[in-house]
């Protein structure tokens, strides 16, 4: 078995190869055999090396290695008795280093995740860092733990403080660094149960400051004090505390910019995020040096180097020196992180860069400039004007009064102002409730508290005051004066700072008729005219109106003389035959009726049904979409949550299922949340009926949503010219289709 396992272990080692499923699987099957010490050592040592090449091609499967080895882990210290309550402190000792690592390893591969972006994801890992016995929650399934078990909790920070106590460096520093990531994630995704100021004061005794100050106390108390500032600065007894953490990072600054440490770049940029005073910017940047710096340090350094442009640039504008200082960050960007998917990830992560940028432009009356380089950073190509598309920014977040819209069209921009009585909090409060999801307003800790109960439930009932208050603080009656004057022959290109997950593409294109797409790609090459065809449907074999709409669907294709290839119901749904397909440069069509549920940890985790029990991800989709022909084809996921995309870092909405598989040569049409599957049936049915009818794809969708907008007697008439037997809804179904909920869920990423 030691041979055997060895093999493997090597195999995992060669960074060429890319750690693929069936290693880990062989892993497991060899574990089964009996789990021992030196297994356990050799498997953390092989996530060691590959945590510290960061190399972001292999996470993944590096989080999979991580998950086997806690598994390992667990087995082994149980078998020890480690886990049993009753036995004493001083017996379970030798096994605490064992223990120890394991929580290490988490977070260590928490803290990659959160440099790359991906917060949520990253809190999992957190969460293991103080149980690693601790199953995470799957909101799908409803299983696993949503909080930490409280008994075990104190057993294991007991055991902690024990060896902190004992003065045992190495434990120290593993502590810290655990509890300065917790810090860095309260920033992110907010202060939950308003625990930041009681963990400082229970911390503060293990920081080591002076001389002998590690890395991880350093970003422990630069990360406490961002906390502090942020969500408890107006109460008097925590600012004295913030004011003495404060002090004690300008004292630390002096000695590490006498040891000429990296460490000095943290408290500066640190500073200068707290008191806005230009002279910590301006120590930060002439600290740094890109031979000691690490790649956060580096893309940070660099956020600040634009960020002192901007600041320079008060005075007098200069767009040269803007456009270079933001055209360096990007590239910076793009030559770290050269895989799509994680490029993307990336601009969201410092989407602040483009804030900071659109801010000052629209401050200097250069709206036209803000809008230019928003197009760059959202296709990651500059911006070219065409005759045939106005390009359309909507902003919503530079001021919670106001909403701008940038509008440029074959170079005669405009720009529009709205206001509006109601802000964002009530938005965001409904909408939470139509996709039944937990949304998290960092400046308002209200909304760190919620139902779990009401997680997955859609309140279809708010549809009518949720359309209500989008069109009241997304001021859409004042667009549609400016979007119905524009050339008819004109397709309208969307897009959003930040990306709302709101409907309003689908509600303008109801409103006033005009073809709009959610802007994604640079410059979509011609749409294919549909001839080959493929259907994949309900492979779960639990979508029973999913049946009704392919049936329907294959109607409407045989009238025009298309004989499509279907794959239906789980035994003829294989993931394997599906990539395959997929993958295939051959259709012009493809068409999939199964189940998809959005990660918001991480999007890339984002789930496509294709075959039962055995999901694709998202990350999946994209390595394998093809790239080869330079005509586009159309991608209907008829699926729940679709076209969900991210929200966080107040990002244009960058990672999701159907925006990170739309290209130049793929465009994906998709739901905003989880959808009604009666409804669906009756969306694609419309559907297909009018990309079969109509020349451009955007303009079936006009047609389609249209239908959907008016009463259901109409929606009716409509289908029956389709499909003469039609009968999934009549005059007597009490879902009323019009409704926001059924008849706007649906937009085309282009």
């Amino acid at each position: 078995m030691r041979i055997e396992f060895n093999k493997v272990c090597n195999e995992l080692l060669i960074h060429e190869q890319v750690i693929d499923k069936e290693k880990i699987l062989e892993l497991k099957r060899i574990s089964k055999k009996g789990v021992k010490e030196t297994i356990v050592s050799d498997i953390y040592n092989v996530i060691l090396s590959l945590l510290q090449s960061m190399d972001y091609s292999k996470l993944v499967q590096t989080g999979k290695l991580i998950d086997l080895f806690i598994e390992f882990n667990n087995k082994f210290l149980n078998t020890k008795g480690y886990f049993n309550t009753n036995l004493s402190r001083k017996k379970k000792a030798p096994y605490f280093y064992i223990m120890m690592f394991a929580m290490d390893l988490c977070t260590k591969y928490a803290v990659l995740l959160e440099i790359l972006g991906l917060p949520g994801e990253s809190f999992k890992y957190l969460i293991k860092g103080y149980d690693p016995l601790h199953v995470t929650y799957c909101k799908d399934l409803g299983t696993g733990d949503l909080v930490l078990n409280p008994e075990r909790y104190e057993e294991f920070e007991k055991d902690w403080i024990m060896f902190i106590s004992s003065k045992v460096p190495l434990v120290r520093q593993n502590y810290m660094r655990r509890e300065a990531l917790n810090m860095r994630l309260r920033l992110v995704l907010g202060d939950i149960n308003n625990e930041g100021y009681s963990k400082y004061v229970k911390n503060q005794f293990y920081i080591t400051l002076g001389v002998f100050a590690t890395p991880e106390d350093i970003r422990y108390l630069s990360n406490a004090a961002l906390v502090l500032s942020k969500y408890y600065n107006d109460i008097d007894f925590v600012k004295t505390v913030l004011d003495q953490a404060i002090s004690d990072l300008k004292k630390q600054l002096n000695i590490e910019l006498q040891k000429k440490s990296s460490d000095a770049f943290d408290i500066a940029y640190t500073l200068f995020e707290l008191e806005r005073n230009i002279s910590h910017a301006l120590t930060a940047a002439q600290s740094l040096d890109a031979s000691q710096m690490d790649r956060e340090q580096r893309v940070f350094g660099d956020q600040l180097r634009h960020k002192l442009t901007l600041l320079g640039n008060e005075l007098q504008f200069d767009e040269m020196r803007i456009r270079n200082s933001f055209e360096g960050f990007l590239n910076l960007i793009n030559s770290i992180f050269k895989d799509e998917i994680y490029n993307k990830i990336a601009r969201q992560r410092h989407s602040q860069v483009i804030i900071d940028t659109v801010i000052h432009c629209i401050n200097n009356n250069r709206a036209d400039l803000a809008l230019e380089l928003a197009y760059q950073w959202k296709t990651n190509h500059k911006y070219e004007s065409n005759p045939n598309e106005a390009i359309i920014l909507a902003i919503a977040n530079l001021n919670n009064e106001h909403v701008y819209y940038l509008i440029d069209q074959q170079h005669e921009f405009s720009a529009l102002q709205v206001s509006s009585e109601l802000n964002s909090n009530e938005i965001i409060r409904l909408q939470s409730e139509i996709e039944g999801a937990w949304m998290v307003i960092l400046e308002d800790p209200d909304t760190f508290y919620y139902d779990t109960d009401l997680m997955g439930r859609n309140n279809v009932n708010v549809s009518n005051d949720y359309e209500n208050k989008l069109i009241d603080f997304y001021g859409l009656n004042a667009l549609k004066k400016i979007l119905v004057d524009l050339p008819k022959n004109v397709e309208i290109r969307f897009f959003e700072l930040s990306w709302s997950n709101t409907p309003i593409i689908p509600m303008l294109v109801g409103e006033i008729g005009r073809s709009i797409s959610a802007l994604t790609s640079n410059k979509p090459y011609v749409q294919r005219s549909i001839k080959k065809v493929l259907i994949w449907c309900d492979p779960e074999d639990n979508l029973y109106f999913g049946q009704n709409e392919k049936d329907y669907i294959v109607s409407i294709l045989n009238s025009f003389q298309i004989e499509p290839l279907i794959f239906n119901g789980s035994k003829e749904c294989i993931k394997s035959k599906f990539i395959q397909h997929y993958s295939s440069n051959d259709y012009d069509l493809i068409w999939i009726m199964c189940h998809g549920s959005f990660d918001s940890d991480d999007p890339t985790k984002s789930l496509l049904f294709v075959e039962k029990d055995n999901p694709i991800t998202a990350k999946e989709l994209s390595d394998i979409s093809p790239k080869d022909r330079m005509d586009r084809r159309l991608l209907v996921l008829n699926a729940c949550q679709s076209s969900v995309s991210s929200v966080r870092y107040n990002s244009m909405g960058f990672t999701g299922l159907g925006t990170m598989i739309t290209s130049e040569g793929q465009s994906v049409i998709g739901h905003l949340w989880s959808v009604d599957s009666r409804a669906s049936a009756v969306f694609g049915t419309l559907l297909l009926k009018n990309l079969m009818c109509t020349a451009v794809w955007t303009e079936a969708m006009v047609e389609t949503i249209i239908t959907l907008r008016q009463e259901n007697e109409r929606i009716i008439d409509s289908l029956k010219e389709i499909v003469k037997d039609f009968s999934l809804i009549t005059p007597y179904t009490t879902l009323q289709l019009r409704d926001l909920y059924f008849s706007c869920s649906s937009i085309i990423y282009i």
